[in-house]
């Protein structure tokens, strides 16, 4: 059995941070959320690991460390990338061979579901396809995504894609945990593809094979509670942030720290200054510099090397390396790229992302949901909302961004 990390996305709803750092890559609970996926296979006994990505992803071959993990970068503007995860899966087989696949995707988290049990539910079962299945809370988020209908058996009778409340037959969203069986991808995945387009259809969308499929095959359900999410904006990354920062384990001390809460994890050479709170789970990285009187937490995470000026406060939110935080400002539930700079007395609102190496001057605010690019400049006194984007960019800028990493 093979196990797939897909990653073929390009990230434009998480832009500009996505411009630095590819999904997979980005930090989740203070490491890299391929990591975890890594680590959910390697648990369910599959050290056969292959990354699958785009040519934009070369950070993260870059990244990988582990020898034994094979990447394959899929040909761009191919037959086969034209046909979306299907076509994916067509160009493995051609590349690995046939065998059973267990496929995730590089920007899903899950917390709470067995990946062993998972795969061994399947080989007991002997279906063509076992599928994730997670059990929304919300009767209303059944619009955002493909719903499952199983019987008593477990099996998948049909798909429902994106249904009104009202309309939908369960609560079970179909997620990127997926194993497929080497019988199937043998016998027809082709047959499907090739079917699809001599009708006309593009058939690049998983669900929709599953869906001409599951009166005919045995396809199979799984389904979980936990938590699973996938990081395709800003919110939904921080909600998936604060989820995987709940199961950190240690809790520093520092002396002269008001440390409250659990899950506090602070680097080396942190240099507190008087009177800072620490609300927990937060993680500071090391160099990191807060001067007096700063509240930082819960939910904040703050890499490497940069600077929180007095009075500052922090909640839920990731700061990158090597940034620089003016006195007095207040940030919630935002992502600020590296190397960014923010003035005195600013105020960052929810779902704002601030680009790399960019510039806030003092007394700004920066509205709900705005985002700066990199290298842009705002003036003092500023108000922003929407989107900031560059004019022309540099060609050495280009590269700074293209070639700087927040692990390195």
């Amino acid at each position: 059995m093979k196990g797939i990390i897909m990653m073929g996305g390009y990230g434009t709803r998480l832009e500009p941070l996505t411009l630095r750092t590819p999904k997979a890559l980005l930090p989740v609970g203070g490491k890299p959320n391929i990591d975890y996926l890594i680590e959910k296979l390697k648990l369910a006994e599959i050290d056969d690991i292959i990354i699958s990505a785009n040519t934009t992803n070369k950070k993260v071959q870059d990244y990988i460390s582990d020898e034994k993990i094979t990447f394959v970068l899929e040909k761009t503007n191919s037959n086969e990338d034209k046909l979306g995860v299907v076509g994916a899966i067509k160009y493995l087989k051609g590349v690995l061979g046939t065998d059973d696949y267990l496929i995730l995707a590089g920007d899903n988290f899950f917390h709470g579901f067995d990946i062993k049990a998972f795969k061994e539910y399947h080989l007991k079962n002997n279906p063509s396809a076992t599928i994730g299945l997670y059990q929304l809370e919300d009767k209303s988020d059944v619009q955002k995504y493909g719903i499952a209908v199983m019987d008593e058996k477990n099996r998948i009778v049909s798909f429902q894609e994106k249904p009104k409340p009202e309309e939908a037959m369960s609560k079970l969203a179909s997620t990127f945990i997926q194993l497929i069986s080497s019988n199937f991808i043998e016998n027809h995945l082709e047959q499907y593809i090739d079917k699809e387009i001599s009708r006309g259809r593009k058939p690049d969308q998983i669900g929709n094979m599953w869906e001409s499929y599951s009166k005919d095959l045995k396809i199979m359900g799984k389904d979980f509670r936990g938590f699973w999410g996938d990081i395709g904006d800003v919110k939904i990354y921080l909600k998936i942030n604060r989820v995987a920062m709940e199961s950190i384990e240690s809790k520093d001390t520092v002396k002269g720290v008001r440390i409250q809460g659990e899950g506090i994890k602070i680097g080396k050479d942190v240099v507190f200054g008087n009177d800072v709170k620490v609300r927990g789970p937060v993680i500071i990285e090391n160099g990191t510099v807060i001067k007096d009187n700063v509240v930082i937490g819960p939910h904040v995470h703050i890499m490497k090397n940069s600077v929180i000026g007095e009075r500052t406060m922090i909640e839920d939110t990731i700061i990158f390396e090597k940034t620089e935080i003016g006195n007095m400002c207040r940030l919630t539930s935002c992502v600020v790229d590296g190397e960014a700079k923010i003035g005195d007395e600013s105020s960052i609102e929810p779902g704002v992302i601030i680009g790399f190496q960019s510039k806030i001057g003092r007394h700004s605010k920066i509205f709900s949901d705005a985002k700066i690019w990199p290298f842009m400049s705002v003036s003092e006194n500023s108000v922003i909302s929407g989107k900031l984007h560059w004019p022309i960019i540099e060609s050495k800028k280009r590269d700074d961004l293209i070639n700087s990493c927040y692990w390195k």
